[in-house]
């Protein structure tokens, strides 16, 4: 799987393995999702009334790495160079790009596994919040 990172003020995206990741996977949406519909409810109806007109929601982008190394110093230093940054993720999996902030890593867990049969790795969600869904587009 390729994923390709453009953290400002560079210009080109560059390939988040050579930064000593390894992707596990990558998240599949393809079209943003929609905002629920707004309705009214009235007791003596059986149905609703539907206002039909939806927007784009906002949604969080995920993608689950793992860092080849002993310790995850190398992951407190990727979050710190990205945290505040409007990144832009090049996901070639399913030919989407995507941009956003750095979602909330208050509660994440680093788990210390084998991956690869000499690899052991630390793996993590990184996510990205995405405020405006219509980032989302074929690269």
């Amino acid at each position: 799987m390729k994923l390709q990172i453009l953290i400002p003020p560079a210009i080109e995206p560059i390939d988040i393995e050579s930064m000593g990741f390894i992707v596990l996977s990558t998240d599949p949406t393809v079209v943003a999702p929609n905002k629920d519909y707004d309705t009214i409810v009235y007791p003596e109806w059986d149905d609703v009334e539907i206002f039909p007109q939806s927007t784009l929601s906002t949604f969080t982008y995920t993608c689950k790495l793992a860092y080849k190394g002993d310790s995850p110093s190398g992951i407190t230093d990727f979050i710190s160079s990205v945290r505040n940054k409007r990144i832009t993720l090049y996901n070639h999996n399913t030919g989407m790009k995507v941009s956003g902030y750095l979602a909330s890593t208050q509660n994440q867990e680093y788990y210390r596994r084998i991956i690869c049969e000499e690899n052991l790795c630390f793996t993590f969600d990184f996510c990205i919040f995405v405020a405006e869904p219509s980032t989302l587009q074929p690269i």
